[in-house]
């Protein structure tokens, strides 16, 4: 199987025009492709279907995703780095175990709140053993006491209660909500 590539000799000034005209008609056509899709549908079924995809806060978003990005690139990540680089692993772990016992509380609300009262249970002992023998969660007791950490939110709350998605709105370097 054999292929062939066109090129243009662009060293005579002829076939340079005609090279130069087909790329800017190919740039022109692409833009005016583009700019068709940014355009808001006049037909009234794609403009529900628009209106109901369409983000009414996006301008207000977008100016505190800026203002997140900026805080993260000159605050967050030098912070992040200097304690990945300079504090030890089993600090790191026993940090991770007393912020991740810290969060237990709003694991348990929702694992009531889903009707998951086995998990519930669970979720309170785990809670009482690495709260106490664990050192104020320092060190993960429960898991060798055959006690699971698990993950619950209000997102899977709403989930198993049948809301479903809204707009998010986020707060400044905090989240969404």
């Amino acid at each position: 199987m054999k292929f062939s590539v066109w090129t243009a000799d662009i060293s005579s000034n002829g076939s340079r025009t005609v090279a130069v005209t087909l790329v800017r008609s190919v740039a022109a056509v692409s833009l005016m492709g583009l700019a068709a899709c940014a355009q808001v549908p006049n037909n009234p079924e794609s403009r529900e279907a628009y209106d109901r995809a369409n983000d009414p806060a996006e301008p207000t978003n977008r100016v505190i995703f800026a203002g997140n990005q900026w805080v993260d690139r000159n605050a967050l990540q030098p912070v992040a780095r200097a304690y990945q680089n300079h504090t030890p692993d089993r600090v790191q772990k026993s940090i991770h175990n007393a912020t991740s016992n810290l969060k237990t509380p709003a694991v348990l609300v929702n694992d009531v709140l889903q009707g998951n009262f086995d998990r519930a249970w669970t979720t309170t002992r785990r809670f009482a053993v690495n709260s106490t023998l664990g050192g104020a969660g320092l060190f993960d007791v429960a898991t060798d006491w055959h006690l699971p950490a698990h993950d619950a939110d209000f997102g899977q709350t709403f989930g198993v209660w049948g809301v479903w998605p809204r707009p998010q709105y986020p707060i400044a370097s905090i989240g969404t909500f």
